[in-house]
């Protein structure tokens, strides 16, 4: 595993992902919500909602959705991996 940030869009056809990327780069404008999720794995696990309180703070018209927690003792057993 490694750290990592992935946006995921929902789109329902070829055509929707065309459309919404053309936005995207002309204009970075887009009715689409696009969600961030975090991922902080080895040195850094247990650190993904400090950031994502600091992402909410600089991005305007933000906010913090639903965040999955590891159970005791997964974060240590993910580390070793």
């Amino acid at each position: 595993m490694n750290p990592a940030i992935s946006l995921m869009v929902a789109c329902s056809t070829s055509k929707e992902v065309d459309r919404l990327w053309a936005a995207l780069t002309e204009g970075g404008q887009t009715i689409q919500k696009i969600t961030p999720c975090l991922l902080f794995s080895g040195d850094v696990c247990g650190k993904a909602e400090e950031a994502v309180k600091y992402y909410a703070e600089v991005f305007a018209n933000s906010e913090i959705g639903p965040i999955s927690r590891y159970r005791e003792g997964e974060a240590a057993s993910s580390k070793a991996r």
